[in-house]
């Protein structure tokens, strides 16, 4: 199969600005992403898009194929799904590449591993699934069982199911965690979504549920690097791509 991986870094972001440029441990914070995907056995070519100059330039300089954007999928409102198709189409237009998946890698999740990317290709291939997506655990707090909706002013139960009051004997739900949305192509210009109507979850960590939209996301990633809770060689990476430690 020819392999698409696909990075979407918008330039704009109204809760940290420029938060794919930002320096995340001495290293931009897209560049995490970049990095591991260089290393799948299973990504035929990597794909950066973006409506932000300087984004497109750190992506040529790490060695992505990189596409412009157009503006009216740069926006809050635009979804991913159409932003993929686009940079599937330019890259077919422009390189003749034609592609059968596309695995969509988010750089505000930033610590997923290449044996993750390319263990979703394999279970695409090997069940013939029209997508494989990665999933966490939920956390018990969040699970619908327990979620509450305020009704004509009164709280009630989400779910019109059995009530749960221990947590141990709550069922497991999962969420989308951002890190792998693999589809192949059919599925996406047709549905122009990731799931199809066969979906297969690739259940990961909650170690690796990092997922930065706030400056407080920032800190706490950089904790689990400190800590050596994330193996990330950074001085290695700053030196090899020339990457400025200023944040």
């Amino acid at each position: 199969m020819n392999v698409l991986g696909v990075i979407l870094a918008r330039g704009g972001s109204k809760g940290v600005p420029k938060k794919n440029l930002k320096m995340l441990a001495g290293v931009p914070l897209v560049a995490y992403t970049i990095i591991e995907a260089q290393k799948s056995k299973k990504i035929s070519r990597l794909i950066l898009s973006s409506e932000d100059p300087e984004t497109l330039e750190l992506g040529k300089k790490m060695g992505c194929i990189t596409v412009k954007r157009p503006d009216e999928l740069a926006t809050d409102h635009a979804a991913s799904p159409p932003c993929v198709i686009d940079a599937v189409k330019q890259l077919q237009e422009k390189n003749g590449f034609e592609t059968d998946v596309s695995v969509l890698m988010q750089p505000t999740t930033p610590f997923r591993r290449v044996d993750t990317i390319d263990k979703c290709v394999e279970v695409l291939e090997k069940e013939g699934a029209d997508s494989v997506v990665s999933v966490t655990k939920a956390p018990h707090f969040v699970n619908p069982h327990w979620v509450r909706k305020i009704e004509n002013g009164y709280l009630k139960p989400y779910l019109d199911v059995k009530d749960f009051t221990r947590r141990q004997d709550l069922p497991d739900v999962y969420w989308r965690n951002g890190q792998i949305y693999c589809t192949r192509r059919k599925v996406l210009f047709e549905t122009k979504d990731f799931y199809g109507e066969k979906c297969i979850p690739y259940i990961m960590d909650d170690i690796y549920q990092v997922n930065i939209d706030a400056t407080v996301d920032f800190r706490f990633a950089e904790y689990l690097l400190e800590a050596g809770e994330i193996d990330f060689d950074v001085e290695h990476v700053r030196k090899e791509y020339g990457l400025r430690a200023e944040a």
